[in-house]
């Protein structure tokens, strides 16, 4: 049966970074002290998982980016820095930047999962597939950004399917 770690909030009033919300992830992993973890994180969270997998690789047995497909540099990146900017305490210098490159620097299975309809944030996912050697695309069809909204069902099958897939842990 799947467990999801809960994180408290404890360091709410600190500034968010990429590299403290790594951490987060990783003492949510850590927490549920049954090894090798399938992240899932959506929009600015699924950059925050990329980060916490290219860091902790012993601590990652999947990644599902979804709605994080988009390249957070160039001029692919103008709407990402746009939205993130709505965040309280978020300037662009703590966003960290990604691109395709990214992908390369993580060891785990990934699947980009996307809306259909969310053209920002596909911007680059054929780059980042095409950047791994396990990784895969799915989308949501008729659904936006909030894909995980726009569809639960459609949005939890197509991560149970990949959970499915991944090699079982030794």
């Amino acid at each position: 049966m799947a467990r999801c770690a809960r994180v408290s909030g404890a360091r709410a009033a600190e500034p968010w970074s990429l590299a403290a919300a790594a951490e987060i992830v990783a003492a949510a992993v850590d927490s549920l002290d049954r090894g090798p973890a399938l992240v899932v994180g959506h929009s600015l969270g699924g950059y925050a998982s990329l980060e916490f997998a290219r860091r902790t690789p012993e601590r990652s047995r999947g990644l599902v980016l979804a709605g994080a497909g988009a390249s957070t540099s160039g001029p692919w990146a103008v709407p990402y820095r746009w939205v993130a900017g709505l965040v309280p305490r978020l300037s662009a210098d703590r966003l960290g930047r990604f691109d395709a490159g990214a992908m390369s620097q993580v060891d785990a299975p990934v699947l980009v999962l996307n809306g259909e309809k969310d053209t920002v944030f596909r911007s680059g996912e054929r780059a980042f597939v095409r950047a791994h050697p396990r990784a895969r695309l799915e989308l949501i069809p008729r659904a936006g950004h909030l894909a995980n909204f726009d569809d639960p069902a459609a949005f939890t099958a197509a991560v149970r399917r990949f959970a499915r897939q991944l090699p079982v842990r030794p």
